[in-house]
């Protein structure tokens, strides 16, 4: 099996342009199903897979009413004066009102946009068609107890009928239609009967409204593109007809809302994409200082976005709300992997070095690194002091040994094989023209295992360092040729990405297995969610890990080829950034304990605002208002201004003024022994208790809207003798509500009103299932007062052979909240089991030191406890984009502790002091970290600036996520490494008083 190095050395040498085409044609078969993904803002989706999801499809599929497949929407015709207009004056239920309605119907039906998404059995409906049939039906001499809706009249009988009613008629109609033909109960839609078409404002003695509404029946099948469609055109419609007179038209529905939230989230992008975009180009280009770097990096983080959108289109996922956070995050991480990268090779090949002198032999490099390169301060001259110490010296004449390095988790560990034979593990290798080369392990200068103060050279190594420090065995490629001037390059590459690249593969396998704990979840949006970012993490190192190394060595050799030296300083190494750097060792150093107890207080702190922080799932949050648009959008460019919003304050108006219609609607569905003595005296109990906690809409005769199954079977009592009899038969105590043989009851209701039966008792093979309950409710309580009141009113109907779910779509949206909230509790403790049972077994394998796991996890699960203690402080709740960010912050937390406990114990095993070590790994590994920070922040906190209220809050949280991490893994870590140094780290490691211990046993290397 290959060492990590010799994978490396695979990858980016030996095999690099078919590692290039390799990932290049995958690269393109994932991305051809890229431009196929949806994208999609109902709520619908996260909704299902909860109790009161399953309560509501049952109801929608055995108790509506309505017709099978159908999705309501309410247009409404209004009067636009303010109230100081008398009521008459604004009344729009007059002779011409109605006609005006029946003329907006008309052109509605004649309407191939409209008219393609209507479903045929249930015609647009209006107090203006109740009125007119009613007219049309008493002209006919039938009895206004015994007049129905169905079959209609046409429309021009119906106008007809309105233009020869006179004064009173019309007002008497009026009456009649709200008290009698919409109330009747096999009139069963829509749900809310008359109060569906004219607002609880309705002054019944005058037989006035401000608003009466038009309720449409969609297909619900229908494309949501051609919904919106549909229903935009039928507001503009309505205006059309209204645009000489006071008036105006409103509508809401499924359709505009999904539109809008759509529209909102690219508004958004729109506005702050470009800016994020060019703010990490500008940022990256700050930290590189290399365009060509730049943009290779650039070119890897598109193939991992490429990646997991190709992956979302081949699997039909689509792109919600949620997924916003899945190009943050690879970004993130696809940033992150490629500082490191370009950072190790740079740190291989200081500036300042020769094609023929390199890192590897110049006499200024300073310790060594466990991969078996020396280890470098971005091409510092050394200190005073550096060239006599002992444990440089040993650095230097490990890393001379084989310029090729390479990744050993516990240093120069071939010493447990190789024992004194240092000389036998020369290997001979024929190049393709027969040529041979010698090629000596990089560990055959530890097996002499010089002392502390002895230092080595490169003549100790055995010859292993060629004249003038080129590479002892320059694989010529398929015809033995020489590479020529710049050998160099693939040698610092593969000594770079054998450097990083197992602690890449560490966070990738710790990072994505932590995504997948959100398979757990009940929503499916965050299971997808958890799929697609693991396939994006693993994508971010094949990208990173292999086809750009390759990649950039081509580029490289091409350029330096033509006299362009491609020697950079690693970002962090030089100037203020490793003032500020070094600034954190010596905290570390000096005073652990310090930094650990503050970072301490501040976790406490943090999970005491934890517990405080709430779960937030409602419609109104995600749709935007002119409120939440700033002034300055509109000084934007006319491409980049956003659009009109209204359904806010169309959802706004319609709720205040108190229409009921489907999306006011909870309710309660009873299972259980229905057909017991009592169930209808609980059911109505639970009714009763319902109204009494002010959240159930009350009509204008100061009655409840809620509808019981008792009081069903009272007003079908009103109407049908046979029925009455029966109730009064089963009715022990006179308090009108049927008390035993209530499946003979349940039967005779059926015969004799069917349609409305099914609405309130439900039968499945001819046994009595379930019954149901309607609390109309009203609209200006927020959602989450909505579902406690209701769902707390329903104890008369839990137990004693009753079980009851409280649904519609307040609590169903509640029911996500939770969700998210159990998501993020339940995937926090998984996400950080896993990884820390991760970490602790590769690091018992690779260091014998399982507690080095749990160190450096602990920096990741402090930034957590920051970052929920920040959502408090902010008032930042859990809702569809903020519920993931517990495991955005492990994904990056795990990325950033484990490149630097890695670095750190690399450099602790090969110069064996930890204060160099820690120096060399926060100045190294802390300096890309800290590039990676930058970059990110800047190109995710730019979505403070967008216009929909939580991506700003996502922005705002991901972005302090992001500086958490990274204080976390730069400046706790450290603190804590020394601290673990101390108590568990290896014997032979000196502190900083210079004492060295015994060695103790060598540790483990991932080659065993």
């Amino acid at each position: 099996m290959r060492s990590p190095r010799e994978f490396a050395r695979l990858l980016v040498d030996e095999r690099r342009r078919l590692t290039i085409v390799v990932v290049l044609a995958a690269t393109l078969l994932l991305g051809a199903a890229a431009p196929s993904v949806e994208l999609s803002t109902s709520l619908e989706q996260f909704r299902g897979g909860t109790e009161p999801a399953a309560a509501d499809d049952f109801v929608e599929r055995e108790m509506s009413g309505s017709a099978a497949g159908v999705e309501q929407s309410l247009l409404v015709v209004r009067d636009t004066r303010n109230d100081s207009v008398g009521a008459t004056e604004r009344n729009v239920l007059t002779a011409e009102g109605y006609l005006t309605v029946l003329r907006i119907q008309e052109r509605l039906l004649a309407n191939e946009t409209v008219n393609r998404t209507l479903v045929a059995e249930q015609r647009p409906i209006s107090m203006a068609n109740a009125v007119a049939i009613i007219a049309v039906r008493d002209d006919q001499g039938v009895p206004v107890d015994e007049m129905d809706i169905e079959p209609r009249p046409t429309l021009a009988e119906q106008k007809a009928a309105i233009r020869n009613v006179s004064e009173f008629e019309r007002r008497l109609y009026t009456t009649y239609a709200i008290g009698e033909v919409l109330s009747d109960p096999e009139h069963t839609w829509p749900q809310g009967g008359g109060f569906a078409f004219v607002p609880l404002s309705y002054g019944g003695n005058d037989k006035t409204a401000p608003a009466t509404g038009i309720v449409l029946s969609h297909d619900e099948e229908t494309d949501p593109k051609n919904l919106t469609a549909a229903q935009l055109t039928a507001q503009r419609i309505a205006n059309d007809e209204l645009s000489a007179s006071n008036r105006d038209a409103v509508i809401v529905g499924n359709g505009i809302i999904n539109a809008e939230l759509r529209q909102s989230s690219l508004d958004s992008l729109t506005i702050v994409g470009p800016f994020a975009l060019l703010l990490m180009v500008l940022v990256l280009l700050f930290a590189y200082r290399d365009l060509v770097d730049a943009a290779l990096g650039l070119l890897g983080v598109g193939m991992v976005l490429t990646w997991a959108f190709g992956f979302m289109g081949w699997l039909d996922i689509t792109f919600n709300q949620l997924f916003v956070a899945v190009p943050v995050l690879l970004m993130g991480l696809s940033v992150d992997y490629a500082i490191h990268v370009f950072m190790r090779h740079r740190e291989e090949r200081p500036p300042g070095a020769s094609g023929d002198t390199d890192r590897h032999t110049s006499p200024s490099a300073r310790g060594a690194t466990a991969d078996g390169g020396a280890r470098t301060d971005g091409g510092h001259p050394p200190e005073d002091g550096d060239e006599a110490d002992g444990d440089a010296g040993a650095g230097e004449a490990a890393d001379d040994a084989d310029v090729e390095g390479g990744f050993v988790f516990g240093g120069d560990t071939d010493s447990e094989t190789a024992g004194a034979d240092a000389g036998a593990d020369e290997e001979t290798t024929a190049d393709a023209d027969g040529d041979t080369t010698a090629d000596v392990d990089e560990d055959t200068t530890a097996d002499a295992d010089p002392s502390p103060g002895q230092p080595t050279t490169p003549d100790d190594a055995g010859g292993a360092t060629a004249p003038g420090g080129d590479d002892p065995d320059p694989p010529g490629g398929p015809s033995g040729a020489a590479r020529g001037p710049p050998d160099d390059i693939m040698g610092t590459m593969a000594v770079a990405l054998g450097g990083v690249g197992t602690a890449l593969a560490l966070v990738t396998l710790t990072t994505a297995t932590g995504f997948l704990a959100n398979l757990t979840s009940g929503v499916g949006p965050i299971r997808e969610f958890g799929i697609v970012s693991a396939v994006g993490i693993v994508a971010a190192l094949v990208v990173f890990g292999a086809f750009v190394p390759a990649l950039k060595v081509e580029v490289d050799r091409f350029l330096e080829a033509r006299g362009h030296d491609r020697r950079r300083a690693a970002f962090g190494t030089q100037g203020r950034f490793e003032s500020f750097l070094g600034t954190i060792v010596a905290f570390a150093r000096r005073t652990p304990w310090a930094v650990v107890g503050l970072a301490l207080l501040a976790t406490v702190g943090g999970i005491a605002g934890a517990t405080q922080v709430s779960n937030q799932f409602e419609q109104d949050d995600l749709l935007v208002d002119d409120g939440d648009v700033p002034g300055w959008a509109e000084d934007l460019p006319p491409a980049f201004q956003p659009a009109n919003y209204t359904a806010q304050d169309n959802l706004d108006y319609v709720e205040e003024a108190g229409f009921i219609y489907d999306g006011t609607f909870t309710q309660y569905v009873i299972r259980g022994e229905v057909t017991g003595d009592r169930a209808l005296e609980r059911a109505q109990q639970a009714g009763d208790r319902v109204n009494e906690t002010g959240v159930a809409l009350q009509l204008p005769d100061e009655t409840y809207a809620t509808q019981t199954p008792s009081r069903l079977m009272q007003t079908v009592a009103e109407r049908n003798e046979t029925f009455a009899r029966v109730l009064r038969e089963a009715d022990t105590d006179d308090n009108g509500i049927p008390d035993r043989n209530l499946e003979r009851v349940y039967d005779t209701l059926y015969e004799v009103a069917p349609a409305a039966a099914e609405t309130m008792v439900a039968r499945e093979d001819g046994e009595y299932v379930a019954l149901r309950v309607k609390i109309p409710v009203n609209g200006t309580y927020s959602e989450s007062e909505i579902t406690e009141r209701v769902r707390n009113a329903s104890a008369p109907v839990q137990g004693d052979g009753l079980r009851t779910v409280a649904t519609g779509q307040p609590i169903k949206n509640q029911a996500v909240a939770a969700q998210l909230l159990g998501t993020v509790n339940k995937g926090l403790a998984i996400t950080l089991s896993i990884v820390l049972v991760i970490l602790v077994l590769v690091y018992r394998r690779t260091e014998d030191y399982p507690s080095l796991g749990a160190v450096t996890l602990l920096p990741i699960g402090m930034a957590v406890a920051w970052i929920l203690g920040t959502m408090y402080v902010l008032g930042i709740p859990f809702n569809v984009m903020t519920a993931l960010i517990t495991s955005f912050t492990i994904g990056i937390g795990v990325d950033y502790a484990i490149h630097l406990s890695e670095r750190y114990m690399q450099e602790l095993h090969a110069q064996g002091d930890m204060g160099a070590a820690l120096e060399t790994a926060v100045l190294g590994s802390g300096g890309a970290m800290l590039g990676s920070a930058i970059t990110d922040i800047a190109g995710v906190g730019v979505l403070a600036f967008a216009i929909l209220v939580p991506l700003q809050q996502f922005g705002v949280i991901t972005a302090l996520t992001i500086a958490y991490s990274f204080v976390g893994a730069v400046v706790v870590l450290p603190a804590l490494l020394v601290l673990w140094t101390r108590r568990y780290g290896p014997d032979e490691v000196r502190d900083e008083t210079g004492i060295s211990r015994s060695r103790s046993p060598e540790p483990m290397s991932v080659d065993d």
